[in-house]
């Protein structure tokens, strides 16, 4: 199922207009409500069911009389055609109606006004028919694509959002103080990951057919939980012990990848199966490095195959005796998820593996 964020416009009438310009009284303007559907959503300021003033909700809304167009031009449905084309931010601190500003219904005209959003607030290259943005790992990037809306229209519009990045929780801990004082603290925990997105404006949405990701291949951070501090920012992680005590630890938000069972070319070849790791993830402490791959698989034991936008994974690392890491996973659509596990040796690591359903 794919988790959404959904935000009502809600115009209410404009009334007498100039020869160039409506003259807008108080209840004339555009407003929204947002409501956050999920209450897993990948940071902390997101957790909640709603926006408030310690969670808020920040986005830029397009509007445009032109569908697959947003130009920002400034013209906000005032003038003698009610002509919009605007870019306005909005930031939501509760459930209830707040004003955008920037944009307005002609009370004659009656125009159509199309809507499009994306989240992050800033940080967007926007043109009239793309948006691109350069990620760092502790951003659920997010769009909703068109809609409509116009004076007295009914339903009202709704924006509908959509997670575009795949998002990793990890938690860790250790099988006793022994193992967690000979690993030392985690420093630092990268993923190889490309770190930029193109999403087009001008098309009717789909996810293969509108988002596209940069080939800039990146150590991309891990981020301390709930907050936008790297781990290798300021004192490393403790690994708590024992493995009762794991605790969720960190996150990133990296690039999606299109999963594949194993390469078929060799195997197509010489008959051997190759597996294909969709990840890997650098773990760095005081006394080791290693390099985790990680690969999926599903409910049945197969290994799991399509892409990974959208999807929240909580990796479970579980420092053992010795060298190895135990890592157990779950997945979901940013709702819980299947379940799975796995070993990793320290010299010659296997992969993840992952047991993945949907409710």
């Amino acid at each position: 199922m794919r988790r959404s964020i959904t935000i009502t416009i809600i115009a209410a009438a404009l009334l007498a207009a100039s020869c160039t310009r409506v003259t807008i009284p108080e209840g004339g303007k555009i407003y929204l409500s947002a409501t956050l559907h999920d209450p897993q959503l990948a940071k902390s300021p997101f957790e909640g069911t709603a926006p408030s003033p310690a969670t808020p909700l920040s986005t830029i809304v397009l509007a445009s009389t032109t569908r697959y167009n947003y130009p920002n031009t400034g013209l906000d449905g005032t003038n003698d055609n009610g002509d919009v084309a605007v870019h306005a931010p909005a930031r939501f601190q509760s459930s209830t109606s707040q004003l955008l500003s920037g944009a307005l219904y002609h009370p004659e005209k009656k125009p159509t006004v199309y809507f499009t959003s994306l989240h992050p607030q800033a940080g967007w290259d926007i043109t009239p028919t793309s948006a691109t943005f350069q990620f760092n790992g502790s951003q659920d990037v997010m769009f909703a694509p068109e809609t409509t809306g116009s004076y007295d229209s009914n339903p009202m519009p709704h924006l509908t959002y959509h997670h575009l990045l795949t998002c990793l929780k990890v938690k860790i801990g250790a099988e006793s103080e022994d193992v967690s004082v000979a690993w030392g603290k985690i420093r630092n925990i990268t993923i190889k990951s490309e770190n930029g997105i193109t999403v087009a404006l001008d098309k009717d949405y789909t996810y293969d057919g509108c988002v596209s990701i940069g080939s800039n291949t990146t150590d991309m951070p891990f981020y301390r939980a709930g907050s936008d501090t790297g781990i290798s920012e300021g004192e490393g992680l403790d690994i708590p012990y024992p493995l009762d005590k794991v605790q969720y630890s960190c996150y990133t938000i990296c690039a999606p990848v299109e999963a594949a069972k194993y390469d078929e070319v060799e195997y197509n070849l010489s008959g051997n199966i190759i597996r294909i790791p969709e990840y890997h993830i650098t773990i760095t402490s005081d006394n080791r490095t290693i390099t985790v791959p990680v690969d999926l698989r599903v409910a049945n034991e197969d290994y799991y195959e399509g892409s990974t936008h959208g999807k929240l994974f909580t990796l479970n690392l579980s420092f053992l005796m010795g060298s190895n890491i135990a890592v157990s996973a779950t997945v979901s659509d940013w709702e819980t998820g299947g379940t799975g596990s796995g070993d990793i040796n320290e010299d010659t690591p296997a992969p993840t593996t992952l047991n993945y359903s949907k409710k």
